[in-house]
């Protein structure tokens, strides 16, 4: 195989120079390369993010399976495949490229997500690091395996997200509003990143009435100051 390790790491290749441009659908094991086999009676969703847009090209009923492909100018970038459960919610990764959570976790897990939703949230992370936005995105609660109220008014379909303000880590306890101007400076940069990561949610169908932020006037938010939110800003999928 004619490849070049990365950081002297096998476990770490150029895919393409090596996989015919199929990034993702290969593993390593046993000293050897294998590739993984996706489900082609699935539900099917393209992700393209040099459009902004999404599509579901196929749709198989009674199929809990979902297959999420990312694009970038015609390039397969990503494939995701998750699965639903009884209520038609998708257990969406807790750990991606440039994501991760927070917070504790509700029983039977507080990441599930819309499927629609799910397509519009992979584009919004590719999104923000394609454009060198290279603060994680730790997110917290979607909404519960069963839809069951876990402490929102909001947060039982799927469609709505906290994420903490960029510049603030995961670690135990509140991370404030403060902590994250204090990361940028100055409070006009830190909302100008805000706003910035903000617009992006809106190109992925994230509506600006379901948007929220602790400050008043916030673009592309609803712009009502929300005291609940000094220490995240939630976004919400159309619906």
């Amino acid at each position: 195989m004619d490849a070049e390790p990365v950081h002297q790491n096998w476990f770490e290749v150029k895919y393409e120079e090596v996989f015919d441009n199929r990034p993702n659908l290969w593993y390593y094991g046993e000293g050897n390369w294998f590739e993984l086999k996706t489900l082609e009676n699935a539900n099917i969703y393209e992700v393209h993010l040099d459009r902004s847009s999404y599509k579901k090209i196929k749709t198989v009923s009674n199929n809990k399976d979902f297959i999420y492909k990312i694009y970038d100018s015609q390039k397969l970038v990503k494939t995701y495949q998750l699965t639903a459960n009884s209520y038609k919610l998708l257990d969406f990764p807790k750990k991606g490229d440039n994501w991760d959570r927070y917070g504790s976790r509700d029983k039977g897990g507080d990441n599930w997500i819309d499927e629609a939703a799910a397509a519009g949230f992979f584009g919004f992370l590719h999104t923000l690091k394609k454009n060198g936005i290279n603060e994680k995105v730790y997110y917290n609660d979607i909404s519960a395996n069963d839809k069951r109220n876990i402490g929102h008014k909001t947060h039982k379909t799927g469609h709505d997200i906290d994420i903490r303000y960029p510049g603030a880590d995961n670690s135990v306890g509140q991370k404030l509003w403060s902590i994250s101007k204090d990361y940028y400076k100055t409070e006009e940069k830190f909302v100008k990143v805000l706003e910035d990561i903000l617009s992006i949610s809106i190109d992925w169908g994230f509506m600006k009435k379901y948007n929220y932020a602790y400050k008043k006037d916030i673009k592309h938010t609803s712009g009502k100051a929300i005291s609940v939110h000094q220490d995240h800003y939630h976004i919400g999928f159309k619906r």
